[in-house]
């Protein structure tokens, strides 16, 4: 019979680790210090040429701020003061009022024989008196003299009506009745042109005015019987009759409103 083969594993020897091998350290570098760097030489630079010259570009003007509006103001600059210390405000001044007209002895006198003149010119119907006196009125009278200012305006008025310009009439008047507006002279002058002027608005207007200011004046009956002939109804007979006769308070004025409305029937 064959013998037993060995076992493989008991054939093999036993491994053995490597030897180490022992390495010796190295010895210690000795601490020295480096010597810095050495600077790399040099070069010489070269020439450069200059470049051509550029005629520089002009430049937009700048206005600059006056030095006074830089500068700041000692109260700028200067710490708040305290309120308490600070003077009390002075109070503002009223505004100056323009000085009143001054009023002369002489001049008050000639006024008083300008408007005297005026009423003397008006009772005699004198025109060209009336136009020259008024005048001198408006030049005497200050502007705080309304009636007496109202009353020179009208009276022009009138004088511009019985001229045949009546639209230079209603200016007056119109003036007038600014400064007194119920005014009769004004009113009723007003209402005569209008009639001519052919406005029934506004004579309509001028008629109540002189019917709330003055009903019992008797130019507001005359302004009533104009009123009447200009409708053309009953009774226009017997108020022409009236007016050709001066049996009315301005016979002049109502003679033009007639004549007027004459022209316009034709």
């Amino acid at each position: 019979s064959s013998e037993p083969t060995p076992d493989a594993t008991s054939e093999l020897l036993p491994l053995r680790a490597p030897a180490r091998k022992t390495v010796a350290a190295p010895p210690p570098k000795e601490s020295r210090r480096e010597d810095p760097p050495k600077a790399a030489p040099v070069e010489p630079r070269k020439a450069v040429e200059p470049a051509p010259s550029r005629q520089p570009e002009p430049e937009a003007a700048v206005t600059l701020p006056e030095p006074e509006t830089l500068a700041t103001t000692p109260a700028e600059q200067a710490p708040p003061k305290d309120p308490r210390e600070m003077p009390p405000l002075s109070p503002e001044k009223p505004a100056a009022t323009p000085p009143a007209e001054e009023k002369t002895p002489d001049k008050e006198a000639d006024l008083r024989k300008a408007r005297a003149d005026l009423q003397d010119a008006q009772k005699r119907d004198d025109r060209p008196a009336i136009e020259k006196t008024a005048k001198r009125v408006l030049e005497l009278a200050p502007k705080t003299e309304k009636h007496a200012r109202a009353s020179a305006h009208a009276a022009l008025g009138r004088n511009e009506v019985l001229a045949g310009h009546t639209k230079n009439a209603e200016a007056q008047f119109t003036d007038a009745l600014a400064l007194e507006p119920e005014l009769p002279l004004a009113l009723f002058g007003s209402f005569c042109g209008a009639l001519i002027l052919d406005d029934p608005t506004l004579a309509e207007t001028r008629r109540k005015a002189l019917k709330e200011h003055a009903p019992d004046s008797p130019l507001f009956q005359n302004a009533r019987e104009l009123a009447l002939f200009a409708e053309g109804g009953r009774g226009s007979r017997a108020v022409f009759g009236a007016i050709e006769s001066g049996q009315v308070a301005d016979p002049g004025l109502s003679k033009a409103v007639v004549a007027a409305l004459k022209r316009r029937r034709k």
